[in-house]
């Protein structure tokens, strides 16, 4: 009885070791190859071009954050400012519609100094609102060039004028809703990136106490 239960164990133990060596080791290859093609599709190439969007906000009471960024063609709520102590009296929406070189030629005669450019910036105004005591408003004092954030010399009024580009003038009688059409021109170096910014003096909005909001050149 003693040997055929010892024949028998190892019987046994010869079974369980022939299992164990049929069993073939869990191939986790494919899974990691799963992984690394969901993170790679998932991750950003590298030199993929970035899109140039422009940067703008709204602030609570619904005007262009100042400092925003825009391109020419986009809108910005922006306040309209009197002259009398830089109080908001209005709003008004702006869009740029074009920042243009002004032929070399076309400047002879006028008072632009020699190896000057200019530029002529158009833009579209909308009255949003006016307050009854508006009194008379230039908007076109607030169209301003820059370059590098710095605000540019316009041309003398008589030199505006010939190229077109007379001041505007508002009042409290002017309707919500009217659209009117102004430029403004900008004199800068020859080679110079001129962008088109709204500033009006005493805002938040101004040069140097506040930040413009620019349309990019």
């Amino acid at each position: 009885m003693r040997t055929t239960g010892g024949v028998a164990a190892l019987l046994l133990l010869a079974t369980l070791t022939a299992c164990g060596a049929d069993e073939e080791p869990r191939d986790d290859s494919s899974a990691t190859a799963s992984s690394s093609t969901a993170s790679s599709s998932s991750g950003t190439t590298s030199g993929e071009p970035t899109a140039t969007a422009s940067t703008s906000s709204a602030t609570a009471d619904g005007l262009t954050t100042p400092g925003s960024r825009l391109l020419v063609g986009e809108a910005a709520t922006v306040p309209l400012v009197s002259p009398r102590g830089g109080t908001q009296v209005g709003v008004a929406e702006v869009v740029v519609t074009g920042i243009e070189p002004v032929p070399a030629d076309d400047l002879a005669g006028t008072e632009v100094d020699e190896g000057q450019a200019v530029h002529v910036l158009r833009a579209t105004l909308t009255v949003v609102e006016l307050a009854p005591d508006a009194g008379p408003l230039q908007p076109t004092v607030d169209l301003n060039g820059a370059v590098d954030g710095g605000p540019l010399g316009k041309t003398s009024s008589a030199d505006a004028d010939a190229l077109g580009c007379g001041p505007l003038d508002l009042d409290e009688d002017t309707a919500p809703g009217t659209v009117l059409e102004m430029c403004v021109t900008a004199v800068s170096d020859p080679d110079a990136q001129v962008d088109a910014t709204w500033a009006p003096a005493g805002s938040a909005y101004a040069f140097r106490t506040g930040a413009p909001v620019v349309w990019a050149g």
